[in-house]
């Protein structure tokens, strides 16, 4: 089981397990006007919420069920690998733990920053693993361009764009044939001047004619 998943089964025990004894307390409530104790423990009250003023009501119980019914929607996108999935799990996380401490679920806190700790894992390793697909497919940053035209506005823009991509420039006239690349990373940060009305790379230590050929220098 991968850890999304396992978030995603630490997602529905607190949705099953205070959810389903949620609803018999909201009827038990209503019906007895008292919270009900399971065991000779009070199931949703005498906790914090009581000690700060906050009265366990049929309103608050009601919702706590939603918050539990959200964290089954919470589970189920996060077994299908959802980011949003993710993101909710994040968003309802300070809401379950309110909750939690207030009516003193003591699992609670645990199961939820376990869930969150396995969701980070969990994205943080698709995001390792996206990046070096990107990396063996070229597709990490660098994107191929191509120039149509060898004149100065062409070879300029060319050595803007060489430091960060694949640069192809080209020509359609006829007889200014060929294609200068410029992806040799050893070439990319070059510094080109004019010499002898050429321009000369200092790294490879050829002129380049201004239509786009290789030319001698004199």
């Amino acid at each position: 089981m991968s850890m999304m998943r396992a978030a995603a089964v630490l997602a529905w025990v607190p949705g099953l397990g205070f959810g389903l004894p949620c609803v018999y307390a909201i009827w038990y409530l209503a019906d007895r006007g008292q919270v009900w104790t399971f065991l000779g423990f009070p199931t949703y009250g005498a906790g914090p919420f009581e000690e700060i003023g906050i009265e366990t009501t049929v309103p608050l119980l009601g919702l706590f069920l939603l918050v539990c019914v959200a964290e089954l929607l919470t589970g189920w996108m996060l077994w299908l690998h959802g980011r949003a999935g993710v993101l909710m799990a994040l968003a309802l996380l300070p809401i379950e733990f309110a909750f939690w401490i207030g009516f003193l679920l003591p699992l609670g806190p645990l199961v939820g920053l376990t869930r969150t700790a396995l969701i980070l894992m969990a994205w943080s390793s698709s995001r390792r693993a996206w990046g070096a697909s990107d990396t063996r497919t070229g597709r990490g940053g660098t994107v191929r361009i191509a120039i149509i035209g060898t004149g100065k506005m062409g070879r300029g823009f060319a050595q803007a764009l060489a430091p960060t991509h694949e640069v192809v420039v080209g020509s359609r006239a006829p007889g200014q044939g060929g294609r200068d690349r410029i992806a040799d990373r050893s070439r990319r940060r070059c510094e080109v001047r004019r010499c002898r009305g050429e321009r000369r790379c200092r790294h490879s230590h050829r002129a380049v004619a201004g239509d786009g050929r290789d030319a001698r220098p004199a």
